[in-house]
């Protein structure tokens, strides 16, 4: 590799350029003394010359003289952008400061600037720019991060990185812990730079966790369909939750959601003709909640129309067996 300049440099300040210049006369006039000293003899001269030569190489000396030459990379540092894909990226918590009543982005959405090339662009004309997302195991549903398993393949696959930005939603849950992986690239000399997405806790939330509807009911029998809301509200609200079918039916119950808790409770729906029908589960906007998505579900539901029978036989006629034959008549479904 050939060098693209060279120049040669003094690291000098005025007190040793002054005492530099000092000492060179002192021996200048001295060697002039001598010489004539010596009626001005020829091979005096020289020697003397000499002497003064040798003064001035010291002088040189004393202010750090040094060739340098400056080479050019014919590659470019590069600078790799991790950011996270796992699942809990989709977590909508991002707010916007200066504006309060605007709707909470997800921490994908925040960090898909830093993945956009066209932010770079800038950096690239100086240094190479490596953009790649990153999960436990490179699958974007994951729910797992690996910050770890991501720095150390990076700096596998890297030999000439110079930085690296990584933007994750915070935590590692997954595979070794990745203090490791920054003491190897601290012991590089290569600075990581952490973008962290979402809020620092919980927004306040109303959440549809699950809505257990069976496969299958029986026409004209009552339906009991577990349902439970999380809820991250800072005190009890009471929220109206409301069943829909497709078939026009409507039932709507009120129940108090339990701070920063969970409700669990069931929806009691007497199915009517056989068919298939759709259900949706809704929460409306409660307390101070901003994302509404989380708050409905649906579901299918085949209802038939069945008959159980059932033979029930007793020994003798005990007030057990009364009680299972009332109920069994009451029951439309057997």
């Amino acid at each position: 590799m050939k060098p693209s300049s060279s120049e040669l440099v003094f690291t000098s300040t005025p007190l040793s350029v002054a005492g530099a210049a000092l000492f060179v006369l002192l021996v200048a006039a001295l060697a002039l003394t001598a010489w004539r000293r010596n009626g001005w003899r020829t091979l005096i001269g020289w020697l003397e010359f000499l002497r003064v030569l040798v003064a001035a190489g010291i002088a040189i000396t004393l202010n750090q003289p040094e060739w340098r030459e400056t080479f050019k990379p014919d590659t470019k540092p590069v600078v790799a952008v991790l950011h996270d894909v796992s699942g809990s990226m989709e977590t909508r918590d991002v707010t916007d400061p200066a504006d309060s009543a605007a709707e909470a982005r997800s921490r994908q959405e925040a960090a898909a600037p830093l993945a956009d090339p066209a932010l770079w662009k800038p950096l690239a004309e100086r240094m190479e720019v490596v953009i790649e997302p990153f999960s436990s195991s490179g699958d974007p549903a994951a729910e797992a991060t690996d910050l770890h398993g991501a720095l150390m393949s990076l700096l596998e696959r890297q030999p000439r990185l110079a930085a690296v930005v990584l933007a994750t939603d915070g935590d590692w849950n997954t595979g070794l812990a990745p203090s490791q992986a920054a003491v190897r690239l601290r012991m590089k000399g290569v600075p990581v730079f952490a973008v962290p997405m979402g809020a620092d806790t919980r927004l306040p939330d109303v959440e549809i966790a699950s809505f257990d509807v069976p496969a299958f009911a029986v026409a004209g029998k009552p339906l009991r369909i577990p349902f439970s809301i999380d809820s991250s509200l800072p005190r009890d609200e009471v929220a109206s939750v409301v069943m829909t079918t497709s078939s026009g039916a409507e039932v709507r119950q009120e129940f108090t959601l339990p701070a920063m808790g969970r409700l669990q409770d069931a929806m009691v729906w007497r199915p009517g003709s056989p068919g298939k029908v759709h259900l949706k589960l809704e929460v409306p906007q409660t307390g101070t909640e901003r994302n509404l998505e989380n708050n409905k579900t649906e579901a299918n539901l085949d209802i038939r129309q069945e008959q159980l029978h059932v033979l029930v036989v007793e020994s003798f006629p005990r007030w057990e067996y009364r009680y299972l034959r009332n109920a069994l008549e009451r029951d439309p479904g057997v």
